[in-house]
């Protein structure tokens, strides 16, 4: 555990579970959930938006391979087209693309604002 410096639970620095840095889930700093610092970034309330209003959704896509790899693909190659025959190319089973569908409409139903936000530049 460094304090002040780069690893997996570091105080001050950047890791997974920081304190006071950059994080999942840091203690003040820029992250999801902080407490002091210079607070939340919008893209850290994104994130937190999703797990809190659609973990049910994402944990059933994320478990399942099908569902998971569909949506990466799906988020890499269709990213810049709403053509239906390339999101549903990236699934080789229709109830895992179901499965996907729900996530993304949890995501965008719930969190769109802040999602939209975040992906902006500022």
């Amino acid at each position: 555990v460094p304090v002040g410096g780069y690893g997996a639970v570091p105080v001050g620095g950047y890791g997974a579970v920081p304190v006071g840095g950059y994080g999942a889930v840091p203690v003040g700093g820029a992250g999801a959930v902080p407490s002091g610092g210079t607070g939340g970034t919008t893209v850290s309330e994104c994130v937190e938006c999703t797990i809190t209003a659609c973990s049910v959704e994402l944990t059933t896509c994320f478990t399942d391979p099908a569902c998971s790899d569909g949506l990466l693909c799906s988020l890499v190659s269709c990213a810049t087209t709403t053509n239906i025959t390339c999101l549903l190319g990236c699934f080789s089973d229709p109830a895992a693309a179901a499965e996907a569908w729900q996530a993304w409409s949890c995501v965008t139903e719930s969190c769109g604002e802040i999602c939209a936000t975040a992906a902006s530049p500022e």
